[in-house]
């Protein structure tokens, strides 16, 4: 039985899912609005990645690529972007 201390009701793998389906939105709308949840869900991906790394969770598939800490670094370097993108702060 898992030990409800360091269990987490969010999978890793789907803060990884929420990066990837937010970059692959913003390449395919370019949307303002879709930028701005987009970097939104980004900061919650953070907070999941952090959860996980504190509960010394495996990286997703067993891959070191997809791991906690990945997650955090990927999902702030996102926010920002998203974040710049949807604020005019790259708009060509």
């Amino acid at each position: 039985m898992e030990d409800s201390s360091n269990s987490f009701p969010v999978p890793l793998w789907a803060g990884w899912l929420v990066n990837i389906l937010g970059y692959i939105l913003f390449l395919s709308t370019f949307n303002h609005a879709v930028e701005i949840v987009t970097g939104l869900l980004c900061i919650g991906c953070i907070y999941v990645g952090y959860v996980h790394k504190q509960n010394n969770s495996k990286p997703f598939l067993g891959i070191g690529l997809f791991s906690a800490s990945r997650l955090i670094a990927s999902s702030a370097f996102e926010a920002a972007w998203m974040f710049a993108w949807a604020f005019g702060i790259f708009d060509f």
